[in-house]
């Protein structure tokens, strides 16, 4: 490699830095896509969601799963930390919470069955959130939802809609919200949905392990292949 092209891929990383650091201060949404096993997306959204050894309010809303994976999602997050909003669908409704796991007592479950309550419900939590907090810092409200694939049944301008508020009110309190869309980067629906997100994180898997790709809209350039 020449020294020009170092030069140029060094200032590429230092833009990437910058956009990164600038989203985390004013509150983003970002897409995280690819079709990848479950765990892959799991350990994503755990970074995502921030250092546990770090004060952080995290709130997620579990689209396919009991309120207990919550636990294991967030591991030792303080009752006053963490909130979970489950999201009931269709045939889901009583098979999803038939039985919770008992660690699940320890946290705030709220149990909704429409994207209008589910969207009224982030909302409380996010106010309650900086309520406690008495006002929440930058990035500090971490926001994450497990599955956006169980409301793709959803009309397309109702999902567009319910998406739209999420990042919103992440957004007005300066939080980072990411939802996860287990389809390939290419698909029609990522297409339909990026316009609302900051940026998207594609994962993938190789030899190596699981990688992501950031490609933030600010600047328009993608990083490079990154461990997850």
């Amino acid at each position: 490699m020449s020294g020009s092209d170092e030069r140029d891929d060094d200032l590429s990383v230092r833009r990437f830095v910058a956009a990164l650091a600038s989203l985390k201060d004013r509150g983003a949404a970002l897409l995280v896509v690819g079709a990848v096993p479950d765990r892959v997306h799991d350990r994503a959204s755990r970074r995502l969601l921030g250092d546990r050894t770090q004060v952080r309010r995290r709130l997620l809303v579990a689209t396919d799963a009991d309120p207990g994976y919550a636990i294991d999602h967030f591991g030792g997050a303080g009752r006053g930390d963490l909130r979970v909003v489950r999201h009931r669908t269709g045939s889901r409704s009583s098979a999803v919470g038939a039985h919770l796991a008992p660690e699940s007592a320890a946290v705030d479950v709220t149990t909704t069955d429409d994207l209008t309550s589910l969207g009224t419900a982030v909302l409380d939590a996010v106010r309650e959130f900086d309520r406690a907090a008495d006002g929440l810092d930058a990035a500090e409200l971490r926001v994450g939802v497990n599955s956006l694939a169980p409301l793709l049944d959803h009309d397309d301008l109702v999902l567009f809609r319910f998406l739209h508020l999420l990042t919103g009110v992440v957004r007005n309190a300066d939080g980072l919200v990411h939802v996860t869309l287990p389809v390939a980067r290419d698909a029609r629906v990522v297409r339909l949905l990026e316009p609302l997100f900051d940026g998207l994180v594609e994962l993938r898997v190789t030899d190596e392990g699981p990688e992501q790709r950031w490609d933030l809209w600010q600047p328009d350039h993608p990083s490079a292949w990154l461990p997850v």
